[in-house]
């Protein structure tokens, strides 16, 4: 039994013995030698891979035949996609994206010979790009090793992505659309845009949210709508909050399709993605060139829903019921506050005291006093 060490890879070497196609760790010299493949020539990768197979053995999981064939980071990786609980993820397609970027990264190599470095490595190979997107590359990784590395496929001893620390972004953006952006925003938008971005201003949820809504979540008479394919995976309603997006969906329900349950549609598709469009109606408005230094994103959208339901005076845990944040941090984060609030405050507060504060008559002689003067 141990390491060996090959040209190319370690080798973990135990002697097994077969009952009812699989292996079980041999005692007392017994049984036949076998062989796995690490595929690496990292020892603590060979070491962790070896207590994960004299694991396997004692337990009696081992299955017959698994030596000779080590598991390929892009066979795994392809049986990932392929699962039902990652191609539900409301991030599918950049999922998607990541992972086979992935695979092209790892090509050859075996899944359990991804260790702490490859991780790091990968991050550096990135450096260029935002921090935040080289994260949302960590994440698919992480998640990836995190289910090889369950109970329920045992396929490898640890999560090596989960050992490399995701550094924060400090990207909080705090975009707001002005009265008059937002007019000016809506006149360059498509029909189909307008609707689209009118619920994410408006009413706060997702470009993916908005996109993947289906009619039996959408409830007219209650004048709300529900969100399943949410970012944490929980569904939330979500209020028509104004007249005018109450509107918009009863004149969708009124031309809506009878072959796809999708609520948005161009050209009576589903809708992919809106970027291109929003970008080009951001340019053609001005708000590209106002927000110059942070840009525009559909996102920020989100800001301008968050920021303006607590101007409208909306309880803060409902803001954060609508919005889906479990967290006060979060609700800070989306909640931009600027001069102007800081007016509106101090002209409330001043109505607000000036209503209720009991005047006296000495008072009245002093106001009396000033007025006279």
């Amino acid at each position: 039994m141990g390491l060996t060490k090959r040209k190319g890879s370690y080798y973990v070497e135990f002697r097994v013995m077969q009952e009812k196609g699989h292996l079980h760790l041999a005692q007392n010299g017994q049984g036949k030698m076998k062989r796995w493949k690490v595929g690496s020539l990292n020892k603590e990768c060979a070491r962790n891979h070896e207590a994960l197979i004299k694991t396997r053995l004692l337990a009696g999981t081992e299955k017959i035949g698994s030596c000779e064939k080590p598991i390929l980071f892009e066979d795994w990786a392809n049986r990932y996609l392929a699962m039902k609980e990652v191609r539900e993820l409301a991030s599918f397609r950049d999922r998607k994206r990541h992972i086979e970027w992935f695979k092209h990264r790892f090509k050859g190599r075996t899944l359990s010979s991804i260790g702490v470095d490859d991780v790091t490595e990968f991050r550096e190979e990135l450096d260029d790009l935002a921090t935040q997107t080289i994260n949302h590359y960590h994440a698919a990784l992480k998640h990836l090793l995190g289910l090889a590395a369950s109970s329920q496929y045992k396929l490898i001893p640890s999560n090596s992505a989960a050992e490399v620390p995701m550094p924060d972004p400090k990207n909080q953006r705090n975009e707001m659309l002005s009265v008059e952006e937002w007019a000016a925003l809506r006149d360059e938008l498509t029909t189909h845009l307008k609707e689209i971005v009118l619920v994410a201003y408006t009413c706060g949820p997702r470009k993916g949210e908005i996109l993947t809504l289906e009619w039996p979540n959408v409830d007219l008479n209650q004048r709300a709508f529900v969100l399943n394919k949410t970012k944490n995976g929980e569904p939330r309603t979500v209020p028509m909050l104004t007249e005018e997006v109450y509107e918009t969906f009863l004149r969708l329900s009124k031309v809506r399709r009878l072959d796809t349950k999708r609520v948005f549609l161009y050209e009576g598709k589903s809708i992919a993605d809106i970027k291109t469009g929003f970008k080009a109606a951001c340019r053609r408005s001005g708000v590209i060139e106002n927000h110059q230094e942070n840009g525009f994103t559909f996102h920020d959208l989100r800001h301008c829903a968050a920021t303006n339901m607590r101007r409208a005076g909306i309880p803060t845990s409902v803001v954060m019921k609508i919005m889906g944040w479990k967290s006060i941090e979060m609700y800070k984060r989306y909640d931009k506050i600027e001069p102007r609030d800081f007016r509106q405050a101090s002209t409330a507060l001043s109505a607000y005291l000036e209503n209720n504060t009991v005047i006296t008559p000495a008072r009245f002689q002093d106001r009396a006093a000033t007025v006279s003067v």
